[in-house]
């Protein structure tokens, strides 16, 4: 549960103030990455107190719960390729970054011409591609290290 601070335009304090309040903690908390609560995807308002008013202004104190999403280790989290490189995989979801590095890649082959990964299925004495990624593809990925910086989670991971 998270607590914060709101001014409301005085043109605001109708029947739509509850929308209004809503729109202006929406506005502040969605799609934000902080360290304290992660990545917060939706929010629901538990109360809304009024405070005061300042230089004309309202003010509320407003209460509310939220679902946020955090890269902690041991976590597995689904990204999209953004980059496919000799070094490593480079992906991205809202909030957070993450580098699947080519040395925990003993079983995937790097191809610079095809800019992809790929790693062979072996089973029934057949062999052949298994699986193929490249920009774009979702993956899997558990996290091993991460480090907040710029509003971002930064993570490094291992396929899964």
């Amino acid at each position: 549960m998270l607590r914060t601070s709101v001014s409301v335009q005085p043109k605001y304090l109708h029947s739509g103030l509850k929308d209004e309040v809503h729109r202006l903690v929406k506005e502040k908390y969605i799609g934000i990455s902080r360290p304290d609560t992660g990545y917060i995807t939706s929010l629901e308002i538990k109360s809304i107190t009024c405070t005061g008013v300042h230089k004309g202004i309202p003010a509320f104190n407003v209460h509310f719960s939220y679902y946020s999403e955090t890269p902690d280790i041991g976590k597995l989290i689904t990204f999209k390729v953004t980059g496919v490189f000799a070094q490593g995989i480079f992906m991205e979801k809202p909030g957070m970054k993450c580098m699947v590095p080519s040395n925990t890649l003993p079983e995937w082959k790097f191809s610079q011409d095809k800019k992809n990964y790929s790693n062979t299925c072996v089973g029934n004495g057949t062999s052949g591609v298994g699986h193929v990624i490249v920009i774009g593809s979702e993956v899997e990925v558990q996290i091993t290290g991460m480090r907040y910086s710029a509003n971002i989670f930064n993570c490094i991971g291992k396929l899964v």
